[in-house]
């Protein structure tokens, strides 16, 4: 139970995939009836699930799925044989509970179903409900407001079926506390490694060996079926290379026409005094100019500006335009000092240019390399999107090669291996041209791109792939060039893999048996000598492997310090648990705001599916041959 809460994230994305299912199913089981006797997959009572009925609601659901995902859908994750198990036994689910909602007569009362149909988003406008917007949605989904609240009601009613069993399933408080304990302990624990690879120098492997522990363990070495791919890509690059360079002349004038793009405006450091007199002012003129090392000071004592006189009326670094109202008094000076009184509205000021930051401009020749390029891209923006049209016209007329598609926009045939349903294949299967590792890899891992290649038009029949957008500027179109069967290569081809697998693991046999001796000579003088700094573990701790995690937080704790050993992948480890602290508030923090609120749950997920199965057994639920086949038949 414990291992279950530390790996509920995992967990809870399964669950919400079956919880998520009922309403869905509901709808598709009213709708479709399941009344085809052909092709049967499945019976409940008298009603069938066809082959053709489940591949419709399945194809749905991925379609759903890819709907939400967008490009993170990976189809070779989703559908598994397992994925589509869980989604008959739901589609069979659905349908037992309508048959006992039927069958003992539940009906949903009124006032729910208005209440439900107030909820609904679609009917929502501004968080309250519309009727206007009510009237639109019953409009998009093409039922008048009878029919849809008929299927509320039947919705709702079947839902009454099950839903208070999982509502009011509530987690023993003796439970909660008991898991709360748990997750909330931290054992102080010192860890010591055998690490395989220090183990490694001076291991020998015979050619006798090595070809006797490649036939023990060959089938590691199974390579996947793989696809090698042609493949064309439309790129800014691409389109850049289709673009004549300006000439000069060209190129001068957008110089000129963007100037000010390649000039520094000159810029002035002002300070200023605001006085209310010009008598005032010429007083302090006067003084500042006898002595410009006094105007902050000045500022200070005679400024009415109460925003700059306690920073000597320092404006800052000024450029033309940004107070309009003081470039004729700062910027027509040619050199930096005092300016004599200006009036500007009721006021007198006194300014003074501190320093001149001159304005310069670039010239041609030091910016026409950066011109040529920036142009070039603009012109290649607009080649880009007539190449873009043209792409996706060629693609829909060329279905059977790419040379044609490629000849008629001046692009290259590409070639990349190595493209499995589950990833691309590392070099040292897929050959040097392999997809992972290459500067093309990205457009590869796309889950898209792979739903492409083994789909049925690509790899059962043969023809290109449809125009693919990796990313807004970036468009694939791709064609499967061979087929390589699943294989294992002959040990000629694995010799290095191989060798160092059968290395790694009498590295780790030393290693394992050098830790044992170790943990029993620390377990007879309790020593810590050799082991690493004491740290804090829980059941919250991901940066272990779990098999050790779980050995640490089960030990037995009455005597410490308490010595464990295990072997974990590429290394022997020895804990040594040397105290513990129960009821560690932070960590029951975590459990009580992110783990706690699940437990009821789960728990009311467990005993909805207890009940359901027990429905199942009172009507007459078979599963025929042909939904095995079904099932576990390739994705195509």
């Amino acid at each position: 139970m414990l291992d279950f809460i530390r790996r509920h994230s995992r967990l809870l994305m399964i669950l919400l995939f079956v919880l998520g299912m009922p309403s869905f199913l509901f709808s598709v089981v009213a709708d479709q009836g399941f009344s085809v006797t052909e092709d049967r997959i499945a019976t409940i009572n008298k009603q069938n699930i066809t082959q053709s009925e489940f591949n419709h609601s399945w194809t749905n659901r991925l379609h759903e799925l890819r709907t939400s995902q967008g490009a993170n859908f990976d189809i070779a994750q989703v559908d598994t044989p397992a994925a589509r198990e869980a989604w008959l036994n739901g589609l069979i689910d659905a349908m037992v509970i309508q048959e006992t909602a039927i069958q003992d007569k539940f009906s949903a009362p009124e006032s729910l179903v208005r209440q439900t149909i107030a909820q609904l988003p679609q009917a929502q406008e501004n968080g309250r409900f519309s009727m206007d917007a009510y009237n639109r949605f019953l409009t998009g989904i093409g039922a008048s407001a009878l029919q849809y609240e008929n299927s509320v009601r039947r919705n709702e009613a079947i839902g009454l079926v099950i839903n208070p069993i999982a509502d009011s399933v509530v987690m023993p408080a003796k439970t909660v506390k008991a898991l709360g304990d748990a997750m909330s302990e931290e054992r102080q624990v010192r860890l010591r490694w055998f690490n395989n690879e220090a183990f490694i120098n001076g291991i020998q492997v015979s050619e006798e060996e090595l070809s006797k522990w490649y036939e023990e363990n060959k089938t590691s070495f199974e390579i996947p079926e793989y696809v090698n791919l042609d493949y064309i890509l439309l790129n800014q690059e691409a389109a850049v290379a289709q673009v004549n360079t300006p000439s000069d002349a060209e190129l001068e004038s957008y110089y000129q026409s963007n100037i000010r793009r390649f000039s520094e405006v000159e810029r002035r450091h002002i300070r200023h005094i605001q006085v209310d007199t010009l008598e005032k002012a010429q007083e302090v003129a006067l003084k500042a100019k006898q002595d410009p090392t006094q105007f902050e000071a000045l500022a200070k004592e005679y400024s009415l500006d109460n925003g700059t006189k306690n920073t000597g009326g320092d404006l800052g670094l000024l450029q033309r335009g940004q107070i309009s109202t003081i470039d004729e008094a700062v910027f027509t000076p040619k050199e930096t000092g005092i300016t004599d009184p200006i009036q500007l509205g009721n006021n007198y000021h006194v300014f003074q240019i501190v320093s001149i930051q001159g304005g310069t401009v670039k010239p041609f020749a030091e910016v026409k390399e950066e011109i040529a390029k920036e142009v070039r891209l603009q012109l290649a923006s607009d080649r880009f999107a007539t190449m873009a049209t043209d792409l996706t016209r060629l693609a829909q007329e060329n279905h059977d090669s790419l040379q044609a598609i490629a000849d008629a926009l001046g692009l290259k045939v590409q070639q990349v291996d190595g493209i499995s349903r589950s990833g691309l294949l590392p070099k040292a299967q897929a050959g040097a041209k392999a997809a992972l590792g290459s500067e093309v890899e990205r457009f590869f891992t796309l889950p898209r791109v792979r739903e492409d290649v083994f789909s049925a038009e690509m790899f059962t029949q043969g023809l290109n792939s449809g125009v693919i957008e990796a990313s807004p500027a970036e468009l694939l179109v791709i064609r499967i060039r061979d087929k390589v069967e699943k294989h294992i290569p002959p040990l000629a081809k694995v010799t290095q893999q191989a060798s160092f697998m059968m290395l790694n693991e009498k590295a780790h046999a030393l290693a394992e048996q050098t830790g044992q001796k170790v943990l029993e000579q620390a377990q007879l003088d309790q020593t810590q000598e050799g082991f690493g700094t004491a740290v804090g573990i829980s059941r919250f701790t991901t940066n272990l492997p779990e098999a050790l995690l779980n050995q640490i937080m089960t030990a037995p704790v009455d005597k410490l310090p308490h010595y464990i050993g295990l072997s974990v992948n590429n290394a022997y480890v020895i804990a040594r648990i040397e105290g513990v602290t129960a009821d560690k508030q932070d960590l029951k923090d975590l459990f009580t705001q992110y783990q706690a609120p699940m437990l009821d749950v789960v728990l009311g997920n467990e005993v909805s599916k207890d009940f359901t199965a027990n429905l199942r057994k009172m009507h007459k639920v078979e599963i025929l041959p042909l939904a095995k086949t079904l099932l576990e038949e390739e994705q195509q």
